[in-house]
């Protein structure tokens, strides 16, 4: 429990949660407010949400090489050209950029601007707990084994594929958040021949370093990795 408690007010702290595309004709969302959208459409389905908002929703199955089935989350007009590939922050989904609604979710807004927009979801966070051979409930120790590695190994390249593919467009852009942007380093690094399948990369609060974080927390896991492992 008190590691619970530290890892709560290390996310508060932090503000992973949410972020808002803010201009000067765009009203403030609270903190508040937000939190309860966020519950409603999460209790729910992301579909219905963004369809009242006059947009077009499909979610698309993706299989990575190593057996993790993700949810891929296609946001679009019929005018919709020019694929992205938007890849969300820590323990965060495809909620957190189209949570703030119309003309303040960044996703919405490149739909809005002609983009064609897809969201993914890294296994094991809410839209992606299923896997080829393992529940992730009761397989826990097979299912849950994987670090921040995998998810630029297997589940990007498994994205992107998937994007290129379908709309047989050579190129795609990316749009990282936190551990999006990290899972995009691990790949580009890697695999370096997706490389040439990214037309441009935007880091949204990069992370490619830990050597000098000075949270207390972090630093703690870091102590205690063997333990934590």
């Amino acid at each position: 429990m008190p590691l619970l408690l530290m890892l709560c007010a290390f996310l508060s702290f932090q503000g992973v949660l949410s972020y808002s595309l803010i201009t000067n004709d765009t009203p403030v969302v609270r903190y508040g407010q937000l939190f309860e959208e966020l519950e409603s459409v999460l209790k729910t389905d992301l579909k219905p949400f963004v369809e009242q908002l006059g947009y077009k929703f499909e979610t698309v199955p993706v299989t990575t090489k190593d057996g993790y089935i993700l949810e891929l989350h296609h946001v679009y007009l019929k005018t919709s050209t020019n694929p992205v590939l938007m890849m969300p922050g820590l323990l965060s989904s495809s909620a957190d950029f189209l949570i703030t609604g119309k003309n303040r979710s960044l996703a919405l807004r490149l739909v809005d601007q002609g983009y064609d927009v897809w969201i993914g979801n890294n296994r094991g966070t809410t839209y992606s707990r299923k896997h080829k051979s393992y529940d992730a409930d009761k397989d826990k120790e097979k299912f849950w084994d994987f670090s921040f590695h995998e998810l630029g190994y297997y589940d990007v390249p498994a994205c992107v594929d998937y994007i290129l593919g379908r709309t047989k467009a050579k190129t795609l852009s990316y749009i990282g958040h936190a551990q999006g942007t990290t899972q995009y380093f691990v790949m580009a690094s890697t695999r370096p021949e997706y490389n040439s399948k990214v037309n441009v990369m935007v880091a949204l609060g990069p992370v490619a370093f830990m050597t000098n974080v000075a949270q207390p927390f972090l630093k703690f896991l870091d102590y205690h990795i063997v333990l934590v492992e």
